[in-house]
């Protein structure tokens, strides 16, 4: 996910973790779960919904 196949996202990961900013990473992780499981969770309300 986040070099490659994530775009902006793994962008800002790798900017994170070079200078090695712990609460930055950290924070930028958080998002980066947060919005996987807000689209996991309205793709399953849309296949229940559609099917």
């Amino acid at each position: 996910m986040g070099a490659v196949g994530a775009g902006g996202m793994g962008f800002e990961l790798i900017g994170a973790l070079r200078p090695i900013d712990d609460w930055e990473v950290s924070a930028v992780l958080l998002v980066i779960l947060l919005m996987v499981i807000l689209v996991d969770s309205f793709s399953s309300y849309l296949r229940k919904r559609l099917v």
